[in-house]
C-alpha cells in the first residue's frame, strides 16, 4: 500500500461519475467510496486514494462533533468511533491481501456510519446541529493523520501475523522498485507518527476550568509526571502512589520561596520572558502566539523521563510552571496556561529577577496594555488555527441586532438612519429633505432588485465580518449640503446636490461581543440615492493615504456640536454594555495580533507585511 502523501481534496472521478448530493436534511459530501455495488468493487488503485477520502469524511464529522455536540450524542459517537476504527481494519485488509469478502465488510460499515451520524445529529438541539453542520465541511484534518492510522494497522497486521510488512518506500531510488521490508527510517517514521498522535490527543484534553494545580497534574500521562518530579530535584525515594507524587509536587510548588529560587536560579531569559509573557495575559494565551514568539515545542518527544524537553515551553512545562491543553471555553483552542495558585508568586519572583513581557508581544508599545481576557478567548474561539476567516459559528449578531436596534432606535435625542445586518440586508430610515422626490419622510426603505446598477457600491460588494447600525442627533444641528458634479458613460460632466448628516456609524462584530464606533455621515445626492455608512473611511489625503472621517467633520462642526456629538457616543457605549456589548478604544484596535493571519478571502489593511491588528480580526471584509 503506496504511503505517499494524497492531495486534501482527491480528484479521482469525472464529474459524471461522482455521486449524487446527499439529498437528506442533513447532507453528507460525496466520497467515491459511495459508488461501489456489490456487483463489481473498483481497482486496488483506485480504493486506496478513495479510502483515504473515506477516512477524511468520518474525522471531519468526528471533530465537528467534539468542538460542538458536547455531552450529546455520546453513545452514538462512541458507536460512530468504535466502527471506524473496524473501518480501518477492513480497509487495510482489502488493500493488503485483495480480499473481496473485507470489501464488501467495509461497505456495510460505510452504510451503518452514514446511520450512526444521522442518528447523532438527530439528537442535538437546533443551535448545535447548525455549528455541526456548519463547521464539519470546514474542518482540516491532516493527511498524517490518516495515513499513519492507516500504516499502523497495515502493521498490527502483519505482527499479528508473523509476517513481515512490505510497504512502498518512495525515499528509496527507482533502481530498487521502491519496495522493500521496513527498515530503521520507515520504524522511526511509525514511532514519530504514533508519539505526535500520543501529544496531539494529550493537549486535546480541556484545561480544567479552575486552573488548579492540583487537577493539571493530576491529568499528566505518568512520563511526564515523573519527569517534573525529576526536574524540581524531590529525591529518589519517589512514593509508589502516583496521587502522593502529585501532591508533593504541588506542595513543593506552593512552598514560600520555592518559586522565587525556582524563577532565580533555574530558568533561562528565554523562559522567565515567556512566564512573564503568559503572566501579562492573565496566565494563559493560545499556543500558536506562543509559538509566534517563543518557538514551539513540536520536538519535544513523548518520554520526558528519559528525554526532557528541550523547548522554551517544554522546559517549562517539565517544571510544571505551564501546562497545555484544549480551552476549557472552547474546546477547540490549543492554549498555555500557567496554573492558578502559582501566578501570584512567579509575578513576584519575575520582579525580582528584572523580567519583564516582550513589549511588542503585548499589544502595544504603551506599559501595561493588552488584549483583555475576554477579548483573546473571543479570537481564539473564532480561529483556532490562527486563520482570520469568515466565522459560521462564533458570537450569533443576528440574535442580538434587534436588541442592539431597539436599545439604539430608543436613545433620547437620537436618530437611527440605517442598519445593515450581518447578511447584508440595508434598510434607511430617511429624515426630511433626504427624499429628493423618491422616499417619502420617514418612509423605511430597503434596497432590493429595483436599486439601479451602478449605484453606490454595485460592482464591489464584499459582505462584512459585522452589523452596521448608524446614529445621528435629531434635528438640523449636523446637517450640511451637498454641491458637485459627476461623469456619466459618456464622459459628459453634469452637476449634483444632496444633502449630509453626520453622526456615528456603529459596528458590532459577529466574531465576538464587541463594538467600535465612527464619525462618519448619511449622504443622500440626485441621481445616487442614499449612502451606505460604514466604519471605513472614504477620504484620503494626496498620498492616497486614508484620513479619519472624523478629521474632516471637525472643521464643519462648531465646539457646541462637537460636544453634543461626544454625549452621543456615550449614550451609544452605554447602551451597548447594558446588552453585554463593551465598545473598543481605538488603542484596543490597533494592538497587532501577529499569531494571526488573513485568508485569503478576506481583505485587510494595506499594510501586506504588517501583522494583523485587533480591528482587522473582529470587523473585516470578505468574499465568499
Amino acid at each position: 500500500m503506496s504511503s505517499s502523501k494524497v492531495p486534501d481534496q482527491i480528484p479521482l472521478f469525472d464529474d459524471d461519475a461522482l455521486p449524487e448530493p446527499d439529498p437528506s436534511p442533513k447532507p453528507w459530501r460525496s466520497t467515491p467510496a459511495d459508488r461501489w455495488s456489490e456487483e463489481e468493487l473498483p481497482p486496488v488503485s483506485v480504493m486506496e486514494e478513495a479510502c483515504l477520502d473515506l477516512l477524511r469524511r468520518n474525522l471531519e464529522f468526528l471533530r465537528a462533533m467534539d468542538l460542538h455536540a458536547g455531552k450529546v450524542s455520546t453513545q452514538e459517537i462512541r458507536h460512530f468511533r468504535e466502527r471506524h476504527e473496524e473501518l480501518i481494519g477492513l480497509l487495510v485488509r482489502w488493500l493488503v491481501d485483495d480480499d473481496e469478502e473485507c470489501a464488501q465488510e467495509a461497505r456495510a460499515a460505510v452504510r451503518e456510519l452514514r446511520d450512526l451520524r444521522l442518528r447523532a445529529l438527530e439528537r442535538l438541539e437546533p443551535t448545535r446541529l447548525r455549528k455541526v453542520m456548519a463547521a464539519e465541511p470546514r474542518v482540516r484534518i491532516r493527511d498524517l493523520e490518516i495515513q499513519s492510522a492507516l500504516r499502523m494497522a497495515e502493521f498490527e497486521l502483519a505482527e499479528a501475523r508473523g509476517e513481515v510488512v512490505e510497504i512502498e518506500i518512495p525515499a528509496l531510488p527507482d533502481s530498487l522498485d521502491s519496495a522493500g521490508i521496513v527498515g530503521p527510517h520507515m520504524v522511526e517514521d511509525l514511532v514519530a507518527a504514533e508519539i505526535h498522535r500520543m501529544k496531539a490527543e494529550q493537549e486535546r484534553r480541556p484545561l480544567p476550568p479552575r486552573e488548579g494545580l492540583t487537577t493539571l497534574l493530576r491529568d499528566l500521562p505518568v512520563e511526564w509526571l515523573d519527569a517534573v518530579w525529576e526536574s524540581l530535584d524531590l529525591g529518589s525515594d519517589r512514593p509508589r502512589r502516583r496521587k502522593e507524587r502529585e501532591r508533593n509536587i504541588a506542595r513543593h510548588l506552593t512552598a514560600d520561596g520555592i518559586l522565587t529560587e525556582v524563577v532565580g536560579d533555574g530558568l533561562s531569559q528565554g523562559e522567565r520572558r515567556l512566564l512573564a509573557f503568559l503572566l501579562e495575559r492573565g496566565g494563559k494565551a493560545p499556543a500558536r502566539a506562543v509559538a509566534h514568539r517563543f518557538g514551539g515545542d513540536d520536538d519535544d518527544g513523548w518520554f520526558w523521563n528519559e528525554e526532557p524537553p528541550t523547548s522554551v515551553l517544554g522546559r517549562l512545562r517539565v517544571r510544571g510552571l505551564a501546562f497545555v491543553g484544549a480551552s476549557p471555553a472552547t474546546h477547540a483552542t490549543r492554549t498555555v496556561l500557567v496554573p492558578r495558585e502559582l501566578r501570584k508568586g512567579l509575578k513576584h519572583a519575575l520582579a525580582l529577577a528584572g523580567t519583564k513581557a516582550p513589549e511588542e508581544e503585548c499589544g502595544n508599545s504603551t506599559p501595561g496594555l493588552h488584549l483583555r481576557p475576554e477579548l483573546l478567548e473571543a479570537l481564539n474561539t473564532a480561529f483556532p488555527d490562527g486563520v482570520v476567516e469568515p466565522v459560521v459559528d462564533g458570537f450569533d449578531v443576528e440574535v442580538v441586532e434587534d436588541d442592539v436596534r431597539r436599545k439604539l432606535a430608543g436613545l433620547e435625542g437620537a436618530s437611527l438612519l440605517y442598519r445593515r445586518t450581518l447578511e447584508g440586508a440595508e434598510t434607511w430610515d430617511l429624515p426630511e429633505g433626504f427624499d429628493f422626490g423618491a422616499w417619502e419622510e420617514g418612509e423605511e426603505w430597503e434596497r432590493g432588485e429595483d436599486r439601479e446598477a451602478g449605484d453606490e457600491g454595485e460592482g464591489y460588494n464584499p459582505a462584512r465580518s459585522y452589523a452596521v447600525f448608524f446614529l445621528s442627533l435629531r434635528g438640523e444641528g449636523l446637517q450640511f449640503e451637498i454641491e458637485g458634479d459627476f461623469l456619466d458613460d459618456g464622459g459628459h460632466r453634469h452637476p449634483t446636490k444632496g444633502v449630509g448628516r453626520i453622526g456615528w456609524a456603529v459596528a458590532v462584530s459577529g466574531v465576538g461581543p464587541f463594538a467600535l464606533l465612527r464619525v462618519t455621515s448619511l449622504d443622500s445626492e440626485e441621481y445616487f440615492g442614499p449612502s451606505s455608512p460604514d466604519i471605513e473611511s472614504r477620504y484620503a489625503d494626496t498620498a492616497g493615504r486614508r484620513i479619519a472621517e472624523e478629521e474632516v467633520f471637525r472643521d464643519m462642526l462648531g465646539s457646541e456640536e462637537r460636544g453634543l456629538l461626544e454625549d452621543l457616543r456615550g449614550k451609544i457605549t452605554r447602551g451597548l454594555e447594558s446588552l453585554g456589548i463593551p465598545c473598543l478604544s481605538e488603542e484596543e484596535l490597533q494592538q497587532p495580533v501577529p499569531w494571526l493571519e488573513a485568508a485569503e478571502v478576506v481583505l485587510v489593511g494595506p499594510e501586506e507585511e504588517a501583522p494583523l491588528t485587533v480591528e482587522d480580526a473582529l470587523f473585516f471584509q470578505h468574499f465568499g
